[in-house]
């Protein structure tokens, strides 16, 4: 799990958010937590971040989400497919444009569904 907690601090470095955001919001990606729930969890008044600040956050808490992981594995998706997914989500792409990059037939019935769902 160092990879994963190196990758996520090295973006969030790159990045104008406090200090002390970086450390909060790398935590909270690393334990799999939503987007939601990050931006519930700190005072924008307080500590104010950018929009392409926050795109990132976002962009990472997909990534890491560990309940849709999951989810995923648990409907034959896996790791890397389920990243690239997400990729494709943050992007703002369409169920159209992710059945042109993914052949349809190597998903499950209940994937297609989640992926239906999630991309609607």
């Amino acid at each position: 799990m160092s990879d994963f907690n190196d990758y996520i601090r090295i973006t969030l470095e790159r990045t104008n958010l406090p200090d002390g955001l970086i450390g909060d919001f790398g935590q909270l990606i690393a334990c799999g937590e939503s987007y939601e729930y990050i931006l519930q969890s700190f005072n924008r008044t307080y500590y104010p971040v950018s929009e392409e600040d926050l795109a990132v956050v976002k962009r990472l808490a997909w990534h890491f989400n560990y309940p849709l992981f999951k989810l995923f594995e648990a409907v034959g998706i896996d790791c890397d497919t389920a990243y690239k997914i997400c990729e494709l989500k943050c992007q703002g792409g369409s169920l159209k444009l992710l059945w042109q990059y993914f052949d349809k037939t190597l998903f499950t019935e209940d994937a297609i569904k989640i992926l239906n769902y999630m991309f609607k």
